[in-house]
């Protein structure tokens, strides 16, 4: 399209009606503007001077305004700045009439706030053609505006659906697992007892059945979670040797019970230590092993795990499960990774399966920037493999060789860890009584005595009642209890010296998104999910009772260590991370001082990240670069393994000036690491989380009022300063909104001004009242 077309097509915008208010001390000219414009059907609308034109569209708004520069009182450029204050007035578009066409005058009629600007004396086709174009853009960005509002009522309509849907799945995952925890628990230790083989075999196909009714829950909520964007990839230290052991503990025995052979190959230059989400890594491994036992009659299954591509600091990982089974045909392939399919309709008769399985593994594959893929003929097995972007977590010696991890019998090895905490003292808190039921008989029969508190109110008064010589080593927490749940529970429990040190696992049915983040923000420092699988619980509580028996640790008289000396009671055997007994040895074993240390850092630390960020952002490279320093010193300072080694890439790829989005990384990858480390650090030292309001010294009143009421103009005019503002009070900011200042910060960083303003509105707005 020519210029000479597109002029002729916004010409034949029609004017028919359209409301324009003239402004001109001048009668000849308002006179010959009317003359111009009323031929063509405008509405026409007069004023000689600023104030008359202000007060002319309170009466009624036009379309458009021609506005006089040079008028007695109020001249143009100013009667314009008025409009555009007012809200109301602000997007009328004003066109500039002067007989000035001074380059100083029209740059300031558009810093006024005008859209165009005709010099007199004007030629009529010009003025009209101008007139035109300026009300089309004017029902363009109007139309634009109506179908944003529009699309914004639908997309609150479809989040409110999702939201439902959503509470709905929560709901009816915690009903279903509540009693299927019943019937998984009370099967297990029915098969402890004297069976008749018949018997056996009953409660054998009734374990097996309920694990088969949790697998369809869990892959129904995964696909739920994927198919309205919820799932999320984590990013936490794992090693993969474990996470390939742990797999073939879960899938041996259906190999064994069909007299598959199952074997784990990994390639020598294998980084060990990642960055990354081991349970979504497992889930599909899992799967693709399941699925090659279910079509396999004979022969053996094989997984193998091999290095595509290695940089600085991430890997490119290739895994592929080849099985000797049925195999597939072309066609069967083409089906394969889509939702609700399997190869043909007689697969799901013969094998069963949602057909769930495959798409949500390409799903978490993609979300771990990789791709899945089969290789398979008929008859002659199947090899599926799948690709992950995984973080490197630290340098480590590589594997001398292949190697194929062996079978062990984990199960009895993690009942010879527990007899060494025989006798030792735990609170379970959870209400339902068949929940009690199984709880209780798993945890005795690991040797633990076990109190019970129906709620969060009965758990506070054992806690109260307990004797100092026989304290609680550890607390199972339920979350959805009457009276008081697990989180109030657990905060309660946080904010008494007296109990702060007490490692709190969660035990809940509640599995959604967010859930295990909820635990740890209140103080819990594990999570256990139900239905309860009796080798995880006794993991997780191997994970976070003190190393030695309860007949060591209170020999001498409880009531005479000091709060300074009770670190070591409640130190976990591990800590992610944190190597203790190093960072003692650097302070000469001054356990006061190693707990200064770790509270100082806490304080001083949590924040590097979102500072680094900012100051990126501002251009300040050196800053960013000596916070990461700074961060790495700190981390070494208390031997904090883990922090240091990221703080010291995140420290290079400033340093190397690497891409934006590759540091952004980095800094994402450290932020993980860091948060990690510091809640673990709260519950060990009990000191108060890093972004609490106390840990900022608060403003007088008066010059926080002058700060809210800066940060209000501002957000109101959209000023882009803001982001700077909040940087500049960052401290006083935290202080008055205390948990809201995140979220608004999160909003004026995305520049989601509006949704500032709301919310910083609403809370002063409280306040005040």
């Amino acid at each position: 399209m020519n210029d000479q077309t597109l002029v002729s097509d916004w010409g034949n915008e029609s004017l028919i009606d359209v409301q324009i208010l003239a402004v001109d001390d001048n009668p000849n000219n308002l006179k010959l503007l009317r003359s111009i414009l009323s031929e063509k059907g405008v509405r026409f609308r007069l004023a000689n001077n600023g104030e008359m034109a202000l007060k002319s569209v309170q009466v009624s708004l036009p379309d458009l305004i021609l506005l006089d520069i040079n008028m007695p009182g109020m001249d143009g450029y100013e009667t314009c700045q008025q409009l555009k204050k007012d809200p109301v007035t602000h997007d009328i578009p004003v066109i500039f009439l002067s007989s000035i066409s001074e380059g100083a005058d029209i740059v300031k009629a558009y810093q006024s706030g005008g859209v165009d600007f005709v010099s007199k004396p004007f030629l009529a086709e010009v003025l009209l053609a101008r007139v035109t174009t300026h009300i089309k853009l004017s029902r363009v960005r109007r139309a634009l505006l109506n179908e944003n509002t529009e699309r914004k009522r639908a997309e609150a309509a479809a989040d409110e659906a999702n939201r439902m849907k959503s509470n709905f799945l929560a709901n009816m995952s915690h009903e279903i697992r509540t009693p299927m925890n019943a019937i998984i628990g009370l099967t297990f230790l029915a098969l402890r007892t004297e069976l008749d083989a018949q018997q056996q075999d009953y409660l054998h196909k009734i374990q097996s059945s309920s694990h088969h009714l949790l697998g369809l829950l869990n892959d129904i909520l995964d696909f739920s979670k994927i198919e309205a964007g919820h799932l999320a990839i984590e990013s936490i230290h794992f090693e993969l040797g474990k996470l390939l052991d742990d797999m073939l503990v879960v899938t041996r025995d259906k190999a064994k019970e069909k007299g598959l052979a199952i074997s784990c190959e990994l390639s020598p230059e294998l980084p060990q230590s990642l960055i990354g989400d081991p349970l979504r890594l497992a889930q599909i491994l899992i799967n693709y092993v399941n699925n090659a036992i279910k079509f396999t009659h004979a022969g053996s299954v094989s997984v193998k795990v091999k290095l595509l591509e290695r940089k600085e600091s991430t890997a490119k990982l290739y895994f592929e499960v080849q099985d000797t089974g049925i195999g597939l045909s072309a066609e069967q392939i083409g089906r394969l990774f889509c939702s609700f399919s399997q190869a043909d309709a007689s697969t799901t008769r013969k094998y069963g399966g949602t057909g769930l399985g495959l798409a949500i593994s390409k799903s978490l594959a993609e979300l771990m920037g990789g791709s899945v893929g089969v290789e398979s003929t008929e008859g002659k097995g199947s090899c599926f493999w799948f690709t992950a972007s995984i973080g490197i977590a630290m340098q480590q010696s590589e594997l001398n060789a292949c190697r194929v991890i062996p079978s062990a019998n984990r199960y009895s090895n993690i009942l010879a860890e527990l007899s060494r905490h025989k006798g030792t003292r735990l609170l379970l808190v959870e209400d339902n009584e068949l929940n009690q039921m199984v709880a209780t008989e798993l945890l005795r029969t690991a040797g633990f005595v076990i109190d019970v508190a129906e709620h969060g109110g009965i758990a506070i008064e054992k806690l109260q009642a307990c004797a100092p010589e026989s304290p609680y080593a550890l607390i199972l927490m339920d979350m959805q209890m009457p009276v008081m749940d697990g989180i109030e529970t657990t905060q309660h429990i946080r904010q008494n010296s007296n109990w702060c040190h007490i490692p709190i696992v969660a035990m809940t049915a509640n599995t959604m998104q967010g859930d295990s983040e909820r635990c740890l923000a209140a103080g819990m420092v594990d999570f256990v999910g139900k239905p309860i699988e009796p080798e995880t619980l006794w993991s997780t509580l191997l994970r976070w009772l003190p190393e030695k028996g309860p007949e060591q640790l209170f020999s001498a008289p409880f009531a005479a260590l000091t709060q300074d000396s009770m670190l070591d009671l409640a130190l976990p055997a591990r800590i992610e991370g944190l190597n203790i007994k190093s960072g003692l040895r650097r302070v000469n074993q001054n356990t006061q001082l190693y707990r200064t240390l770790l509270k100082t850092f806490i304080q001083s630390q949590a924040d590097i990240p979102d500072l680094i960020r900012s100051a990126l952002d501002l251009g300040d490279v050196k800053s960013a670069e000596r916070m990461a320093h700074t961060l790495k010193g700190a981390a070494a300072n208390i031997s904090a393994e883990g922090v240091q080694a990221i703080a010291e890439q995140l420290e290079m790829a400033i340093r190397l000036t690497l891409p934006r989005a590759r540091i952004d990384e980095e800094i994402t990858a450290t932020a993980v690491v860091l948060k990690s480390l510091l809640l673990q650090l709260q519950q060990l030292v009990g000191a108060d989380s890093p972004t609490a309001a106390s840990h900022f010294v608060a403003l007088p009143a008066e010059e926080m009022l002058l700060v809210y009421q800066n940060l209000l103009e501002l957000l109101q005019t959209y000023d882009a300063s803001a982001t700077d503002y909040i940087l500049t009070f960052d401290a006083a900011l935290r202080s008055g909104l205390g948990a809201n200042f995140t979220v608004i910060q999160h909003a004026i960083e995305n520049s989601d001004f509006a949704k500032a303003l709301t919310l910083l509105e609403d809370i002063l707005a409280t306040e005040s009242s």
